[in-house]
């Protein structure tokens, strides 16, 4: 959190060098009309749904990149997925070290991780875990 109380964003500039540019929000962005980038497109957290696949959900609880509020029915959504996610997988996604199968945090939404550079190295981690995962949108993993 920031002086006054608001949020701010970790932008990257060209070539190695990272810089940090912040952008302010009133404590919380608004509901509508305008986000931080890693609450519509970055994975929060992995659902799964009742025929074994998996859709990941952003911080909006939707689909990675939707940014309506309109009702989405994951089941129908076609980002979803089978995944072979075992036990011990989810317990290394899992920003608690939860082993359950059925929702899978990737980092704590209480929190902002970009003020705590120890939580979003921890859930760069879990990405790369996460994107050597393979998926198959037509049947399940034998």
């Amino acid at each position: 959190m920031n002086a006054n109380g608001g949020g701010g964003c970790l932008c990257y500039s060209e070539g190695d060098t990272a810089s940090v540019i912040t952008h302010t929000f009133e404590k919380e962005p608004p509901m509508r009309g305008e986000y931080p980038f890693r609450w519509t497109h970055m994975p929060y957290y992995l659902l799964r749904l009742d025929d074994g696949r998996y859709i990941t959900l952003n911080r909006r609880h939707k689909p990675l990149g939707v940014l309506s509020d309109a009702h989405v029915v994951y089941e129908e959504h076609p980002s979803a997925c089978f995944m072979k996610i075992t036990a011990d997988v989810a317990r290394r996604l899992s920003w608690q070290g939860d082993e359950s199968l059925g929702r899978i945090a990737l980092y704590n939404g209480a929190e902002n991780m970009l003020e705590h550079a120890d939580h979003l190295a921890e859930y760069f981690k879990r990405l790369s875990l996460l994107m050597a995962i393979r998926c198959n949108a037509l049947h399940a993993f034998s």
